[in-house]
C-alpha cells in the first residue's frame, strides 16, 4: 500500500509540475537560478520532516509540506532540462 501511495505521489507532483511548465512558460527563471534551484531542492528534499505521531500529523506533513516541495523540485528539474535543451539547440 505504501508503494502505491508513494508512486502516485511522485507521479502526481511530476504531472502538476509538467502542467505548470507547459501552461506558464513565462514563470521559468534564468539559467543560473534554474541551476541553483535544482541543487537547493535536491538538498531540501533530504531534510523535509514527516510527522508520523498521528494520522493528522502525517497527512498534514505529506499534503502541506511534501507535495509543494516535490512539485517545486520537479519544476526546477524540468526548467533545468529545458535550458540544457535550449543550449544544445544553439550549437
Amino acid at each position: 500500500m505504501n508503494v502505491v501511495f508513494t508512486s502516485c505521489l511522485f507521479v502526481a507532483t511530476a504531472s502538476l509540475a509538467a502542467w505548470i511548465v507547459v501552461r506558464f512558460p513565462s514563470l521559468a527563471p534564468s539559467f543560473r537560478w534554474r541551476t541553483i534551484g535544482t541543487v537547493a531542492f535536491a538538498g531540501v528534499i533530504q531534510v523535509v520532516p514527516v510527522w508520523n505521531g498521528s494520522y493528522v500529523g502525517l497527512y498534514a506533513s505529506v499534503f502541506l509540506v511534501l507535495v509543494p516541495v516535490l512539485t517545486l523540485a520537479w519544476l526546477c528539474a524540468a526548467w533545468l532540462l529545458q535550458s540544457l535543451c535550449d543550449l544544445g539547440a544553439m550549437r
